[in-house]
């Protein structure tokens, strides 16, 4: 080979070592950017609950204990209280993805006693107990059936209170349990005051217990 040659040679490999550093210095920058981008991705924002939830009717603590930490903002669509004239979800609070939403309705005893005999003996559910008063619920949900006569308007009536979860499998089940249990019970005393039930103001101070 020619001393022309051997320079030409010499220089088309000293541009391709270059074009192949500059390559490599490209793809690593633009590996860098892409790390730091996905670094810099902020974290969720904590979901701030108030100290007044649902109108006051409920307790903050199990309602802030069962929403995730972390997520969307916390929001809660009030209804109307109770009431004989209506049938209500009078509040649905949500946060970190997750909903709890508290609903009643009333009927005769004699309409509530076919799910009092059968919801109970499912195998996802357990009997639920407040005192003297019956219901059931899984990790979903829990249920009371409260005596309320209302001798003002001359009703023989028993009220059913639910709460539900959105998001079963958050939290332990027992500890998911024992939380929608108290919910629920502050749920029966809000909803008995509020539809002037007799012996609203004699139902138990704690929470409904899973048995």
């Amino acid at each position: 080979m020619s001393g022309t040659g051997a320079r030409r040679t010499a220089t088309q490999l000293s541009r391709r070592g270059r074009l192949l550093v500059a390559l490599a210095l490209a793809l690593a920058v633009a590996g860098g950017v892409i790390w730091w981008r996905a670094a810099a991705k902020p974290t969720p924002a904590r979901v701030a609950v108030p100290e007044r939830v649902c109108g006051g009717s409920v307790s903050r603590d199990p309602l802030v204990r069962l929403l995730p930490e972390q997520g969307s903002p916390y929001e809660e669509y009030l209804g109307p209280g109770p009431s004989q004239t209506h049938v209500s979800t009078w509040c649905r609070a949500r946060g970190g993805g997750a909903t709890v939403a508290f609903f009643y309705v009333r009927e005769t005893p004699e309409g509530f006693k076919e799910q009092l005999a059968k919801y109970p003996k499912r195998k996802e559910n357990a009997p639920l107990a407040w005192g003297q008063v019956k219901g059931w619920g899984n990790d979903r949900s829990a249920h009371l059936y409260v005596d309320c006569p209302n001798e003002e308007l001359g009703l023989v009536q028993q009220v059913h209170i639910q709460v539900g979860y959105s998001q079963a499998g958050e939290h332990p089940v027992e500890n998911q349990r024992a939380l929608l249990g108290q919910l629920a019970a502050d749920g029966a005393r809000f909803v008995a005051k509020g539809l002037k039930c007799k012996g609203a103001d004699r139902l138990p101070a704690g929470p409904a217990v899973f048995g």
